[in-house]
This record gives structure tokens, C-alpha cells and sequence, in this order.
């Protein structure tokens, strides 16, 4: 039996990538068609070994591959992520030639940030209330600095959350705890009009 007779009565088989790769090596058509011209065990033996060798070799071409696609889409959505949550500090960090700066930059920006609300600025120089502002330094400087940008900046949790690099939630979470702290803290020193 030829070669050609074999892959006419095996048509389908013949689409088969595999196939196809398996055949386009000269020493694979020839152990198929000593297998076809003389179908004896010895033949068949040394044929399956060849495909077995060369499947295998696909097989693990293969998986390499896929590997190699989903760590790279998780990569990309790594940095994507990184960039998302990042964006709002990283567009007041730029060198001398307007390229970003390292995460570093971004995180002395957020001291800053910090910093501000501590020493005196923003929300604790607006506050009259000898009571209130005792109670405020006793909140986090996080949570000063979230109040600080939702009630003297005026800023919605979302908004906030891209400047400290947070979650919305975990802004809300803060805010909420914050003013539990505030109203606890008021409550306990006697001004109880004032907390409610």
C-alpha cells in the first residue's frame, strides 16, 4: 500500500496538525511506508515508537505554550492592575524628563499627604472644639487623613481611594470606624448633644 492510498482511506486523520508534523519528517514517511509496503510487527513497533516520541514532543510544545499565553495574561492584568490603582499618584510624580518615577516616589508623595493633615493643616486648623480636636488626635493618622479629604477637600470615597491607593470599601470602612471613634470618644467626655 502507497503512502497517498493510505491518506486518501485516512482523510481525517490526515487534517490532523499532528499528523501533518509527524509525516513532514522524511524519516517518519519512510517507517510509513516500510509499515505500509510490508505491515509486519517489526515495522509497526519502530512506526509507534516514532509517533510516540514525537507526540510526546508536541504534547510538551504545547503545554509550554499555553503557559507561556496565560502567564503573560496574567502579567498584563498584574501591571494593569499596579497602573489602575496607582493613577492618581503617578500623575504628580515626573522627573525632569516627564517619565514616572518609581513606586517609591508614590509612597514619599503619600507621607506627604500624611504629614500635611499632622501638622496642623486642612481638617484640625478648621476645628474650634477643644473637645473635638482632642478626639481627633486620637484617630490614626489614616483615618485623620481620610477625614481630612472627605470633609475639607470635599472629596467622594472613590476619589480618595485612588489618592491613598485603597480599596473604596476600606476608605468606607475607615471613614465609618473614624467617626465611631469620634463619637465614642465625645460621648465619654460629656458632650453627648454634640455626638449625636
Amino acid at each position: 500500500m502507497d503512502i497517498k492510498i493510505f491518506l486518501i482511506n485516512f482523510e481525517r486523520k490526515k487534517m490532523d496538525p499532528v499528523i501533518l508534523f509527524f509525516l513532514q519528517d522524511q524519516k517518519n514517511r519512510d517507517l510509513l511506508s516500510s509499515f505500509l509496503a510490508e505491515p509486519c510487527l517489526e515495522n509497526k513497533v519502530r512506526l509507534d515508537n516514532a509517533f510516540k516520541v514525537h507526540y510526546k514532543k508536541a504534547k510538551v510544545i504545547s503545554y509550554i505554550n499555553k503557559l507561556i499565553h496565560y502567564y503573560s495574561i496574567d502579567f498584563d492584568k498584574k501591571v494593569n492592575r499596579y497602573y489602575r490603582r496607582n493613577i492618581f499618584l503617578s500623575s504628580f510624580v515626573k522627573d525632569e524628563n516627564n517619565a514616572q518615577e518609581f513606586p517609591s516616589k508614590q509612597l514619599e508623595l503619600q507621607k506627604d499627604l500624611y504629614d500635611t493633615v499632622l501638622n496642623n493643616q486642612g481638617l484640625l486648623q478648621s476645628i474650634s472644639s477643644e473637645e473635638l480636636l482632642h478626639a481627633i488626635k486620637t484617630l490614626s493618622s489614616k483615618q485623620l487623613l481620610i477625614l481630612d479629604l472627605k470633609y475639607s477637600q470635599n472629596l467622594s470615597n472613590k476619589e480618595i481611594a485612588h489618592i491613598l491607593n485603597e480599596s473604596p470599601q476600606t476608605i468606607s470602612y475607615n471613614l465609618r470606624t473614624a467617626i465611631k471613634k469620634l463619637r465614642a470618644k465625645l460621648f465619654n467626655n460629656g458632650c453627648g448633644k454634640i455626638a449625636k
